[in-house]
């Protein structure tokens, strides 16, 4: 987008999945994988070799997964990668679901997807398993957009992982992470402490737009005050 900042948009999941285990097959210095999802399945499992021989190779690779989205993948997976090398994290515990229900206060999930490879980073809908993997592959073809970027933005991604990776003990509160404009292109992730951030920057950005509002999500259940206020702020310059 700029001198020393590049971002690539990825819509085939086969293409990305590929990218990022390359790039952890290169990888010289850190690799750290946050996801709401991994599967013991042939997708996790690339994950899962990409990540020991890393470790082997001497690089400090993380995996921070949340338990809930997990729920399916046997604890033997993980299990092993430790052995092997991989410093591996369960983003609290299902348990506290149950709990948070009986106390009347939601438990936090982690449905963030972070990678920070090196020198880049990657997020995105995606997830490791073989939902994602392409049809002609094996798998069930779903789709999500991901993204890749290099350049200063890249020590935010990093930034936001050591956050949630201090947050997933729940010795540490839960915060929301705004990073700063760096070239063209801003980090933002937000916990379920106060209004959401992510919404806030959403229609701040279609109460600017002049020319075009495209949304494609697969969870679009704004709040009725949000809507209202998206409304507003169209009919406002009609």
């Amino acid at each position: 987008m700029t001198e020393g900042a590049r971002m690539e948009v990825m819509g085939d999941m086969g293409a990305f999945a590929d990218r990022v285990l390359g790039d952890v097959g290169r990888a010289r210095r850190r690799v750290d994988v946050e996801c709401f999802i991994v599967r013991d399945d042939r997708v996790g499992g690339e994950l899962a070799r990409a990540l020991t021989a890393a470790a082997a190779r001497g690089v400090r690779c993380r995996l921070l997964y949340d338990p809930l989205g997990c729920r399916t993948t046997p604890r033997s997976y993980f299990a092993a990668l430790a052995e092997r090398g991989v410093e591996v994290r369960r983003f609290g515990w299902v348990g506290a679901l149950l709990l948070g229900r009986l106390l009347d206060r939601p438990a936090a999930r982690n449905h963030a997807r972070v990678i920070v490879i090196d020198d880049a980073a990657f997020t995105g809908g995606h997830a490791w398993g073989d939902e994602w993997w392409p049809a002609a592959r094996g798998g069930q073809d779903w789709h999500d957009v991901c993204c890749g970027v290099e350049g200063a933005i890249v020590e935010d991604f990093s930034s936001l992982f050591e956050q949630h990776w201090a947050q997933s003990d729940a010795t540490h509160p839960l915060s929301d992470y705004l990073g700063e404009p760096r070239e063209g292109l801003r980090l933002v992730c937000d916990a379920p402490v106060k209004e959401s951030v992510i919404l806030g920057r959403y229609l701040e950005a279609i109460g600017g737009a002049r020319r075009r509002v495209w949304l494609a999500n697969s969870y679009f259940f704004p709040p009725p005050v949000a809507a209202r206020r998206a409304g507003e702020g169209a009919g406002a310059r009609r």
